[in-house]
Formats: C-alpha cells, sequence, structure tokens
C-alpha cells in the first residue's frame, strides 16, 4: 500500500541520515575506527534508501530505471576507489577520490532525476480542490 511504502521510505531516510550525521561528526583524524563505522554504515543506508526511492516511484519509470542505473554506478565508483590499489600513477594517486566523488555525485543526481522524469509514485501531491463552486449561482450574486 501507499501507506506502507512511505513508512519504508521515511525509515530509511532516517537511518540514512542518522548515520550521515555520525560520519559528519567522527571524523578520520580523531576517531579513525568509528569513521570507518559510520561510512560503511551510511553508504549502505544510502544504498537501502536510494532503492526505497526508486521502488517508491516504481522502478518501471523511467525515473525509476534511472535511479537505479545511478544507484549502480555509485557502488561500483565507491568499490573500484576503495579496492583500486595506491601507486605512483594519476589513477594510483586518485582512485579513491574519484569513487567518493562518483559515489556522491551518483547520489546527489536522484533528485534532479524526479525533477525532470517526475515522481509518477505516491508521493504525488493530489490535484488541488477548487475553494468555490463555480456553477453555485448564490455565492457569485451575494459577490
Amino acid at each position: 500500500s501507499t501507506v506502507a511504502k512511505l513508512d519504508v521510505l521515511t525509515g530509511s531516510l532516517v537511518a540514512y541520515q542518522f548515520f550521515y550525521g555520525l560520519f559528519l561528526i567522527n571524523t578520520v583524524c580523531i576517531a579513525s575506527t568509528l569513521h570507518t563505522i559510520s561510512v560503511v554504515l551510511f553508504n549502505m543506508a544510502a544504498i537501502v534508501h536510494y532503492i526505497t526511492v526508486a521502488c517508491t516511484v516504481d522502478r518501471s519509470t523511467r525515473a525509476g530505471m534511472y535511479i537505479i542505473i545511478s544507484v549502480a554506478v555509485g557502488v561500483v565508483a565507491i568499490g573500484l576507489g576503495t579496492l583500486w590499489p595506491e601507486s605512483p600513477s594519476w589513477l594510483g594517486q586518485h582512485a579513491f577520490w574519484l569513487g567518493e566523488c562518483i559515489g556522491l555525485t551518483s547520489g546527489m543526481s536522484i533528485a534532479p532525476i524526479l525533477l525532470f522524469f517526475g515522481s509518477g509514485g505516491p508521493a504525488k501531491a493530489p490535484p488541488i480542490a477548487p475553494t468555490e463552486d463555480p456553477t453555485d449561482t448564490a455565492a457569485a450574486a451575494s459577490v
């Protein structure tokens, strides 16, 4: 149901924001272990939230498909950036940074995807009901 989808969406957003907050609080130079744990948790929560958004707007819609593609690109970029060996080459020195940039851009692209391709899901606002009935002649005569 629509309410259940929105409850899951809200829960995934709260988890993502909570773990992202922990990441911001636990900087790598002050709390290295907590930083690593919070990064893993916020990335996992982000993936869950973004997939939940795609399912809420319906994965078969253009917006849903683009969100899934964006999540996949972000996961692959972060994975490669994390696992790429450090070396004196340009890529060896910048792989981690590139992975973070592409991963973050993939996550931040979801709002524009929804803006340009429409949500198509339960988040769409209902039509605004008119405040007056244009066929009501008694109300029109009293004006």
